[in-house]
């Protein structure tokens, strides 16, 4: 018994310290936030449009809204470790950044490759129309993605110069 502890404090102290390594880089915790942040997207916006039947663009905005609001709290803590003297800034400048970034590139995005790809294939509904919303969205999402990266890194959480 006491050799099956010992071991699982070894496993347990070994998980640990790969993922402490592991998030002590930007770009992975950037990943790790953002899967979140897309876990809220996606369970509000199927929420709204498979049992309100809510039109997809109005949907998008809503679920987006939710992701928004994660991803600040998450980013500033967690990612970025931005300063607290600049939080009003920060805050204005990752409103811009993110709007911009989930409102229109990621919404354009989305929208558009759904409606394409829907005429293309004709689909009208079900669950051919789910997993084509499902694909632009994650497209969309990889867009938004970058350029919410590139701007955080380099204006919203901005580290000062040593």
């Amino acid at each position: 018994m006491e050799k099956a502890i010992t071991s699982a404090k070894r496993a347990y102290s070994a998980v640990r310290h790969h993922s402490k390594r592991a998030t002590r880089f930007e770009k992975v915790r950037f990943a790790l936030v953002g899967v979140a942040n897309t876990a809220v997207d996606f369970i509000v916006l199927i929420t709204l449009v498979t049992l309100f039947q809510t039109p997809t663009f109005m949907a998008n905005i809503a679920s987006t809204t939710a992701a928004l609001i994660t991803s600040f709290a998450l980013n500033k803590k967690t990612v970025f470790k931005g300063e607290e003297g600049k939080q009003a800034k920060q805050i204005i400048l990752f409103l811009v950044v993110t709007i911009a970034s989930i409102w229109l590139v990621q919404t354009v995005v989305m929208t558009q490759l759904y409606n394409f790809s829907k005429e293309l294939l004709d689909v009208s509904g079900g669950w051919q129309a789910l997993a084509l919303l499902i694909g632009a969205k994650v497209i969309g999402i990889i867009a938004g993605s970058i350029w919410n990266y590139m701007w955080y890194s380099r204006v919203v959480f901005k580290k000062k110069a040593a």
